[in-house]
């Protein structure tokens, strides 16, 4: 769906397998689709960085297993990490994540991404991030992660980062990292301090520039 003056979408499609829709989330949104969902949302540029209700929008989608974010405007990336604090992660379902961003792309911003994105979707099984570049539809670089997981270890009664969440964030039992960085898009070392600092538990990084064997 792609309509400029769209006020309201309600989907009752029980089998409802696929879902893209591309605009702002000024719109009442409801679905009732009890299988997995492939989804898709493009979020219009010229409709500001994250707040609340584009949270709320994804929330909508919860029960997706794959959902693609699609940015046009590399300011509208990070999530603001008083939005993180305060609300329930939406996709917590979500085991695959992708997020597609244009260029240009600093390597700096690498963990301001994963804090947004490993929030939204909190145990993922695969995260890829896509550079693309309008001007050259065929330009495809990525990064992708691969994460397995153990039986969650807390360190305290309730921790914060887990106090919306139904089961205990990546933090608390991540095992495996294995990261693909095509053309070299990130650096082995800021990743591997990001999550060895926050994961306790991890047991295994593993770093591939051009693929993952």
């Amino acid at each position: 769906m792609n309509y400029q003056n769209l006020v309201e979408v309600m989907i009752d499609s029980s089998k409802l397998c696929r879902l893209s829709y591309s605009g702002n989330t000024a719109i009442s949104f409801s679905m009732n689709a009890s299988g997995p969902l492939d989804a898709e949302y493009t979020m219009w540029a010229s409709y500001g960085p994250w707040d609340a209700e584009k949270i709320e929008f994804l929330s909508k989608m919860a029960t997706s297993k794959v959902f693609k974010l699609s940015i046009i405007a590399i300011q509208d990336v990070i999530i603001p990490k008083e939005l993180r604090e305060t609300l329930p992660s939406p996709l917590y379902n979500v085991k695959h994540l992708k997020l597609s961003i244009p260029l240009p792309f600093t390597r700096c911003k690498v963990k301001e991404l994963l804090d947004g994105l490993l929030w939204i979707s909190p145990l993922p099984d695969m995260l890829v991030m896509e550079l693309c570049r309008q001007s050259d539809p065929g330009f495809d670089y990525k990064i992708a992660f691969e994460f397995s997981c153990r039986k969650p270890i807390y360190k305290e009664e309730n921790p914060s980062c887990c106090e919306f969440l139904p089961f205990p964030c990546w933090r608390h039992c991540l095992k495996t990292v294995k990261i693909e960085s095509l053309k070299g898009h990130a650096d082995r070392e800021i990743l591997y301090k990001y999550f060895s600092g926050y994961a306790k538990t991890l047991e295994n990084f593993q770093f591939h520039v051009g693929g993952i064997p």
